[in-house]
């Protein structure tokens, strides 16, 4: 909870306040079809953020009538992985989406 509570402050002290909090700052209740084209990648051992919560965001975007996210998912690796930037897999996931994108 200490990592929440740093940093979103005493709105995250109760598990009610967390949901109303959530509810108010989570994309996934302001998807609308101009949500610019997402990259999303997730490593499915993640322990701070669960990879469901990327797959409901894609799921909401498409509904929305928004681009489809583009989710990434690497087998094995955590919540902000170390070594992320010097992956040749994830520089080439962002160096595709953005030669697509921009």
């Amino acid at each position: 909870m200490a990592p929440i509570k740093a940093a979103f402050g005493p709105c995250v002290d109760t598990a009610a306040s967390r949901q109303v909090y959530g509810r108010e700052i989570s994309p996934i209740y302001f998807g609308t079809s101009r949500l610019p084209p997402m990259v999303i990648i997730h490593g499915d051992l993640d322990p701070t953020v669960p990879l469901q919560q990327s797959e409901l965001l894609v799921q909401k975007a498409r509904e929305s009538g928004a681009p489809t996210p583009k989710l990434v998912v690497w087998p094995g690796k955590g919540h902000g992985w170390g070594d992320f930037w010097k992956s040749a897999d994830d520089l080439k996931v962002f160096c595709d989406w953005f030669d697509k994108y921009l």
